[in-house]
Order: C-alpha cells, then sequence, then structure tokens
C-alpha cells in the first residue's frame, strides 16, 4: 500500500526505445512517466528491443553516456532489453510479460507485430494501453493496421484524427534530462509543465477504469 491509500500497479511499458532519444522525444516523455509512477510507489519496469534503431542513432551520437545516464538517474524503475522475436516466439514471450502484471502500455513507435499481440493477449484484471505521444500518428489506416482500437484505452495529447475513444495524457520531462544531461536536447521541447508526478496521477485514472475513462477525451 502506498502512502496516499490506494493500491499500487504493476505496469510494463513496451517501447521502441527509451534509452534512445536522439530524434525520438518519446523516449523522454515515456521514461518521464514511468519516474513519476515509480515515485508514487507503483512497480514499473520498461522494456525495448535490443540493438534498436533509435538506441543506435543516440549512441552514434552522444555517446553510451546515454545508457549510463538512464541507469543511474532512474534506479526507481527498471528498465530492459529483450532479443527480438517474430511469430508464435513472440507471442509466447508476449503471454509470459504480461501474466503478472495490472497494465501493459504499448508506447507508439513499438514494433508493429508486438503491437498487435498486445491487442489480442488479454486476461482477467489486466489493462492494456495504447500511448500514443504524437495524436497526428494515430490515423484510421494506422489504428486498423494495429488493431489499436482493441487496446483497453488509447491515451494521446489530444484528439486523433481516427475516430476512436480516448483519454488525454499529460507528456513532461523528468528534472535528471534537463540541461547538460540530454545535451539540451530535452530543454528544446515543447513541455509547458515539468510535472511527471502530475502525468502519473493522469495515468493512474485513466487505467484504473478504462470502463469509465473511455471516451473522456471526445
Amino acid at each position: 500500500m502506498v502512502s496516499d491509500g490506494r493500491q499500487p500497479v504493476k505496469v510494463t511499458f513496451f517501447v521502441n526505445s527509451i534509452v534512445g532519444y536522439v530524434d525520438n522525444a518519446s523516449a523522454l516523455y515515456t521514461r518521464a512517466l514511468a519516474h513519476g509512477l515509480a515515485l508514487r510507489g507503483n512497480d514499473v519496469r520498461v522494456v525495448e528491443p535490443r540493438q534498436n534503431e533509435q538506441l543506435a542513432r543516440t549512441l552514434r551520437a552522444v555517446g553510451s553516456s546515454a545508457s549510463r545516464h538512464v541507469h543511474e538517474a532512474f534506479p526507481l524503475f527498471q528498465y530492459t532489453s529483450f532479443e527480438p522475436r517474430s511469430g508464435a516466439r513472440l507471442l509466447e514471450w508476449v503471454t509470459r510479460e504480461v501474466a503478472l502484471i495490472d497494465v501493459a502500455v504499448a508506447v507508439g513507435g513499438v514494433d508493429d507485430e508486438l503491437c498487435r499481440w498486445l491487442a489480442n493477449v488479454t486476461r482477467d484484471e489486466l489493462t492494456r494501453a495504447y500511448l500514443a505521444w504524437e495524436p497526428a500518428d494515430l490515423t484510421q489506416e494506422r489504428v486498423s493496421y494495429l488493431e489499436i482500437e482493441k487496446y483497453d484505452v488509447i491515451l494521446t495529447l489530444a484528439a486523433p484524427s481516427a475516430d476512436v475513444d480516448w483519454v488525454a495524457v499529460q507528456r513532461s520531462i523528468a528534472l535528471q534530462d534537463m540541461g547538460d544531461a540530454t545535451g539540451g536536447y530535452a530543454d528544446s521541447l515543447p513541455v509547458d509543465l515539468r510535472d511527471p508526478l502530475g502525468a502519473a496521477i493522469a495515468f493512474e485514472r485513466a487505467v484504473a477504469r478504462p470502463d469509465v475513462a473511455r471516451g473522456a477525451g471526445r
């Protein structure tokens, strides 16, 4: 039990990368949210494929300090990588990953096949959320291709072009990523509220009762 009396939840974020932030602001927004959720006493894990394009691009641009920074600056959530796979092997891995958690979050940009498996693998008491930091990415064609409407809740910053129910999510940057930590990159992003805790609270409300939250942004 956490200090405000609510039950903590086990959350796993499935991402293209949380380390590779160069030309991938999603990494910074997602780790700020993960950090805020962990600060509120939740059990948070972030997983990304090994040797992914976003990570490689960032390591070429800024070196290995990007990876060290995540491990050192964000000790409250667990970060791991996995070997990319497909077909039956990917389904088996996804099924294991969601077996003991409360919330599975597919973050926009995650591998297409992984996104579709998360849309189709479910069980009682599991909430599956699709998180789009860029509303423009949620076109009707993309929603259909990734089967996003099968998720329990769709989180985004503003109304997408696709005709789907959605819930507003708050974008933030963690203080650990400001200034020299990202070479000033985070400072240049269009973020008005640098408030990971506020973003975490809004996220908790959205996923706690997805049946009620569905359509709240419309």
